[in-house]
């Protein structure tokens, strides 16, 4: 269409002169079909909607990876030595009659980590079920704990998918309340994607499913008078 300059007629192409006032029609003033107008503005959106799901696809592919990128297993489970030294420290202070502090080592605590393990295991617990092992790492006044575990197998028909491996991990605080220490979850990950604030909580649900058994342990933090963690160890202290 020609719209005419003079009268604002829209008319049609070919014409030279405007068929409503007779005025001459600029050429430059050719407007655009508007079903040409609507299929352009019907593109751009298809071509807006695709980008978003593509980059809904690329970020969902990253955060996948980043979950099922475990993270590296550091720990050792030492010698018999070890263990027996570790368990004989456990049992002095749990059933301490006088004052005494004693430190565990990192390797220690990994040690103690495992036999409770094992016994979860032999017993059939299903907290621990997909758990293959756990890892403890003793930083300043924190306690990362990381469980090495695999999801799947899927099946589908004749097809198998996994089963894959993947790791859940939290970073977290001694803190007293009252006569009772617990441990408050600060942040937890999944393999090396971070879960900040309350996306942390079902990761932290699994290791308290984990150690709910842990009595042993409980008590002994809980009579505990002093907790010290440092890089690699911490120091437990009763006094009487």
């Amino acid at each position: 269409m020609i719209l005419c300059g003079k009268c604002g007629y829209d008319n049609p192409l070919g014409r030279i002169f405007c068929a409503q006032c007779g005025d001459k029609l600029d050429l430059n003033q050719i407007a655009e079909p508007e079903s040409i107008k609507a299929g352009s503005a019907s593109s751009a959106r298809a071509r807006a909607i695709l980008f978003i799901l593509l980059d809904a696809i690329i970020l969902a592919i990253v955060l996948a990876g980043l979950a099922f990128w475990p993270a590296a297993h550091e720990a050792s489970l030492g010698s018999d030595s070890l263990s027996r030294a570790a368990l004989g420290k456990l049992t002095r202070l749990n059933s301490a009659a006088v004052t005494m502090a004693h430190e565990f080592s990192e390797k220690e605590a990994n040690v103690l980590a495992a036999g409770y393990m094992e016994g979860l295991k032999r017993s059939g617990d299903r907290n621990v079920s997909g758990v293959k092992s756990i890892e403890i790492q003793l930083e300043p006044n924190a306690v990362r704990a990381t469980a090495f575990a695999s999801v799947g197998p899927w099946h589908f028909g004749t097809y198998t998918l996994g089963p894959f491996p993947i790791t859940y991990s939290v970073l977290a605080v001694p803190v007293r309340e009252g006569k009772a220490v617990r441990f408050d979850v600060r942040r937890g990950a999944i393999g090396h994607l971070p879960l900040p604030g309350p996306l942390g909580k079902p990761v932290a649900g699994k290791f308290e499913l984990i150690f709910s058994k842990a009595s042993r342990y409980k008590n002994l933090f809980n009579k505990a008078d002093t907790i010290e963690l440092k890089k690699g160890a911490v120091t437990i202290g009763i006094k009487k």
